[in-house]
């Protein structure tokens, strides 16, 4: 079933070669991205809002470069250097939509209606959900967004995917009204792709990780396949001096795997090895160690061997310098 695939602001600024737009060049990512979206059959959309927050960014950008420029020349005439006359440099006004819509007409311009800029005023004011990260903040641009994120969910019975790293519209996806009209975010690039069926290698790594449990989790009644692991989503990894490193993240999967309570999950391991699995529920946390081979036994202690070797030869050579 297709979707509208919503893009923010920020999600936009936040990806390598933005400022391509300023050549009228769309950036690699968002266009790889644009055409998975549209060969799956969703709907991808630019709110007005985005349109007018990343045209006046992009146009702030080539002001400060001519500025830069005739700074630059100013200083070499003032040092009596023979400066050519630089050539006439005019302000870029650049239209992100109509650049995206050169190659992907499909792209749809949402144009917020007066009863959705009445709702978003309604909501800010009244300090409604969904809220910013600082509770107290206004982001009257991003309830915009949001007042036509649920029209569009309301109105149509799609599903709607927001990309954006906004605080305000991961509470608003998680909030009963998000769930109620069936309003998801993606919140970085590697998000994005698995919603697109383009899983990052690292991630398609994780998830065979999860399936060297298999055994121990239908111990407790979760029944792992691979087809069941929809998504990896918030990945963050702690690292420890003695080589062990924690992955931690919340787990999508479909309904028959029985992991409704066990989304939020943390993987051990030891050196590049799995060894066990956390699962926190709302009353307890389960952990499950897996069964090592000798090989992979012998792999964790050598990289705990190694590692501690390396923390010696730093201390040593902390020593010696702090002694001259």
């Amino acid at each position: 079933m297709s979707q509208y695939i919503v893009f923010d602001t920020n999600y936009i600024r936040s990806l390598p070669s933005t400022r391509d737009f300023l050549a009228g060049k769309i950036p690699e990512t968002i266009g790889e991205q644009i055409s998975l979206a549209i060969k799956k059959g969703d709907i991808v959309t630019i709110p007005r809002t985005v349109q007018l927050e990343i045209n006046r960014w992009l146009e702030t950008i080539s002001e400060n470069e001519i500025e830069s420029i005739n700074r630059a020349v100013e200083l070499l005439q003032s040092k009596n250097f023979e400066v050519k006359a630089p050539p006439d440099h005019v302000i870029r006004r650049i239209d992100i939509v109509e650049i995206l819509k050169s190659k992907y007409p499909e792209i749809y311009l949402l144009e917020p209606t007066l009863d959705e800029y009445l709702e978003a005023e309604k909501r800010t004011t009244g300090r409604l959900p969904p809220l910013p990260k600082n509770a107290e903040g206004e982001e009257f641009r991003d309830r915009i967004i949001w007042c036509q994120i649920v029209k569009i969910a309301e109105s149509t019975g799609k599903h709607v995917l927001i990309v954006s790293g906004d605080k305000i519209f991961e509470n608003g996806a998680n909030s009963e009204e998000g769930a109620r009209f069936n309003i998801q975010i993606a919140k970085t690039e590697d998000e994005l792709n698995q919603w697109l069926d383009k899983i990052p290698a690292f991630i398609q790594r994780i998830m065979g990780d999860l399936l060297l449990f298999r055994s121990k989790l239908e111990n407790i009644d979760i029944h792992l396949t691979p087809e069941s692991i929809i998504r990896i989503e918030d990945l963050r990894a702690q690292r420890y001096e003695d080589g062990v490193t924690v992955q931690k993240f919340n787990l999508i999967a479909s309904p028959e795997t029985k992991l409704t309570e066990f989304s939020k999950i943390q993987i051990r391991y030891e050196g590049d090895i799995a060894v066990s699995i956390s699962l926190n529920t709302t009353k307890e946390r389960i952990n499950l160690a897996r069964d090592l081979t000798p090989n992979e036994i012998f792999l964790c202690q050598q990289s705990k061997n190694y590692i501690a070797a390396e923390n010696r030869q730093l201390e040593s050579e902390l020593q010696q310098l702090l002694r001259g």
